[in-house]
């Protein structure tokens, strides 16, 4: 029978028979004895900084698509663009500097968004409804102490709205 743990730093959920740390930051898994509380505790600085190490190695990025005409063809520009080297895990949103035009005609804004961890890729598909009466719009992202980001968008009368949080990690 499989223990399923859970990293004390990243969060992420896995087989803890057959992996001796977590497969996602390699935090080695720490067994505290006796008051679980009082251990916990004594090891908050470690794990704070632990996660914060961790944050400092994610690099987001996102898919930008631009189209252009060509002949009677729309063709896609677009291309995946890095937002931000490094993050912080404090849910502040960090926002891109580029403003784009909003498409009247969609509904919802449907970001591709990538997040780079050392040679591994997590895939996250994050909405939001769109402010179809903006001239334009910024968007952000913001991640949380638990690794879950979320995307805000901001129009040019500084209105918001975001996505709902998605864990980084389950993104293949």
């Amino acid at each position: 029978m499989s223990s399923i743990k859970k990293c004390m730093v990243c969060g992420y959920q896995y087989d803890g028979d057959q992996l001796p740390k977590c497969p996602v930051c390699k935090f080695q898994e720490i067994n505290i004895l006796g008051d679980y509380e009082k251990g916990l505790k004594e090891l908050q600085p470690i794990i704070l900084q632990k996660k914060q190490g961790l944050a400092n190695r994610l690099q987001i990025g996102m898919k930008i698509f631009q189209y252009e005409l060509d002949g009677t063809k729309l063709v896609d520009k677009g291309e995946s663009v890095v937002l931000f080297d490094t993050v912080t895990t404090d849910d502040k949103v960090h926002w891109l500097d580029d403003h784009l035009e909003t498409v009247s005609t969609l509904d919802v804004l449907d970001a591709e968004v990538y997040v780079q961890l050392d040679d591994k890729t997590y895939l996250l598909n994050l909405k939001t409804n769109n402010m179809k009466n903006a001239d334009y719009i910024q968007v952000g992202i913001a991640i949380d102490i638990d690794f879950c980001m979320r995307m805000v968008v901001k129009d040019d009368s500084n209105n918001l709205t975001q996505s709902e949080k998605v864990y980084i990690f389950n993104g293949s």
